[in-house]
């Protein structure tokens, strides 16, 4: 079984690739969460430099959060139930990027860091709040 992925791209080079899809294959009967494993290998991390969380989204809307950590290793989040991958045959996954660096933040949530947005203080709060602005509102990174 395969998915489409694409990525946000995260440097001025990786633009050029853009929007850097593959297919991840996939054994049928896996559920959401040992497929966001695969997902983790395909997405670029950041050890130590910065703090990085790919939202992953199915359908528009987000169904899990990878949070890499400064061992290059992913915390996988699900934000919906953990379904049987095979659903996701043959379809598509798009990967938004986030970061705050050094009071540096990627710029689809400079203006809710910059407000507080709903008091929130850790990266993954900020993330989830520019998933509950209407679709409308939200905008990639570019």
């Amino acid at each position: 079984m395969r998915i489409k992925a694409e990525r946000d791209s995260v440097c001025l080079g990786d633009v050029c690739t853009a929007p850097n899809g593959e297919y991840i294959f996939f054994e049928s009967g896996i559920r959401l969460s040992e497929l966001l494993l695969q997902i983790a290998q395909y997405v670029p991390d950041y050890s130590g430099r910065q703090h990085t969380i790919w939202g992953i989204e199915y359908k528009g809307e987000p169904i899990a959060f990878l949070e890499c950590d400064e061992n290059n290793k992913y915390k996988c989040i699900l934000n919906t139930d953990d379904i049987l991958a095979d659903a996701m045959d043959e379809k598509k996954i798009y990967c938004r990027y986030f970061f705050h660096y050094h009071g540096n933040v990627s710029s689809n949530i400079k203006a809710l860091f910059n407000s507080n947005h709903l008091n929130a203080y850790a990266l993954l709060d900020y993330v989830k709040a520019y998933y509950a602005l209407p679709e409308s509102e939200r905008w990639g990174w570019f």
